[in-house]
């Protein structure tokens, strides 16, 4: 399956002998054989390399349908990967954790704040949230107007902690890209694509799929076997110039520029709570109506969140509900809590050790900060570990925090470095 074999992948690479010989090594994908009808579900990809991925392991381990059904496919040659330097757009690779092969469209330079290490203010404000007991498919949401010293104390520090965002201390640089995915390697862990607010008057947000945020260490780049370049995405055609000579067309370029604002990956949060972690992207939509002022006017934001179960055992876990506190720059508080997230529950186990989404959230002020956390149930072992003691009740259900993250708007012009 995707996630033991990336994760295999990941690991065999780390070896210092085999980083000496990845240019050597062949990139092959497990597909499943064009003469057999799968469903979805059963469209697993495998990445592995040649001669370097072997295990005693028995081979029903590593995919979810006969041998008889896939087959090995050569896609091309390891590249050697990059340490200090970026990927430039038109780069291939394939996805380390979600499995996919992609190519990079921009690279941005952010901000990394990793609230794991660091028991800031703000980040004991989101561990001190309560997971809800209520069950339900849809979101319950309860706006509560603060008592004067709470929403004092809350106030202040969330101007702390902008104020160390703008001043850049507590974090970490770090490199992001904006990535085409390739919808011939579908994975059900990953929700690709962003919602952007269109041009002309529309109550809905207009989706882009078939792309995604990598970070720097997501990509595991390769050269393809051949060219042109052969990829199941709407927006490549438009996007490169594909043939033997392979790059970027303009339309690329002039639509980064346009975009710019939009795509910009500005600061990145991320918090690990027993050994559950997670990793939030914010970015600013625009607002609408209004036209009297900030606070006349409605702000919208989408996030990007990854939860990753790194657990040595491999233990898994389901995420069963979530809990958020959204503080708005009017001074209010707004809770949110409902089971499971996009309508799912998703299992972080051996087989998908990672989930990723995407959401939104509008206020009626410039700025603000969101929160909360996860509650996560731990899963028995199938099949069940002899001599094992089972947990008790209460320690099957913990909570995971959320990173405390900012909702802010950005400069009118480029933010950042784009390129």
């Amino acid at each position: 399956r995707v996630g033991y074999a990336t994760v295999l992948a990941q690991r065999q690479l780390s070896h210092p002998v085999l980083q000496q010989q990845q240019q050597q090594q062949q990139l092959m994908l497990m597909i499943p054989s064009q003469t057999t009808q799968l469903s979805n579900c059963q469209r697993r990809r495998l990445t592995t390399l040649s001669g370097v991925a072997s295990s005693p392991v028995p081979n029903r381990r590593y995919y979810s349908v006969p041998s008889s059904r896939v087959k090995l496919e050569h896609v091309g040659c390891l590249s050697p990967v990059k340490v200090t330097e970026r990927y430039a757009p038109g780069q291939a690779f394939v996805h380390r954790v979600f499995g996919y092969r992609g190519v990079v469209l921009a690279s941005y330079q952010a901000r990394l704040f990793d609230k794991s290490s660091e028991a800031t203010s703000a980040a004991a404000t989101a561990s001190s949230a309560s997971s809800p007991t209520t069950a339900g498919s849809a979101d319950s949401v309860a706006a509560e107007e603060p008592q004067e010293q709470q929403a004092d104390q809350q106030q202040q520090q969330q101007q702390q902690q902008q104020q160390k965002e703008k001043d850049g201390r507590d974090s970490t640089p770090c490199v992001w890209y904006l990535v085409l995915v390739d919808q011939r390697d579908p994975n059900p862990s990953l929700r690709e694509g962003f919602t952007f607010l269109p041009v002309r008057p529309n109550p809905t947000v207009t989706l882009m799929s078939a792309v995604d945020y990598c970070s720097h260490s997501d990509l595991l780049p390769y050269e393809p076997r051949s060219r042109p370049l052969s990829m199941d995405n709407p927006w490549f055609a438009d996007f490169f110039i594909n043939g033997q000579a392979f790059g970027p067309t303009a339309a690329l370029q002039g639509w980064l520029h346009k975009m710019r604002r939009l795509l910009q990956v500005d600061c990145v949060y991320r918090e690990t709570t027993d050994h559950i972690r997670v990793t939030v992207l914010p970015f600013y939509m625009g607002s609408r109506g209004g036209g009297g002022g900030d606070l006349s006017a409605m702000h919208h934001w989408r996030y990007t969140i990854r939860l990753e179960n790194l657990d040595p055992a491999g233990r898994p876990v389901v995420l069963r509900e979530r809990y958020w506190k959204i503080f708005s720059a009017g001074g209010t508080i707004e809770t949110l809590k409902g089971r499971g997230v996009v309508g799912a529950e998703p299992e972080l186990g051996a087989s998908f050790p990672a989930f990723q989404y995407h959401s939104h959230v509008q206020l009626r002020a410039p700025w603000g900060y969101m929160w909360g956390c996860y509650s996560m149930e731990r899963m028995l072992p199938q099949p069940p570990i002899e001599g094992a003691v089972p947990l008790p009740p209460d320690q099957m259900l913990f909570e995971v925090k959320i990173p405390v993250f900012s909702l802010s708007q950005k400069p009118s012009g480029p933010v950042g470095r784009q390129e």
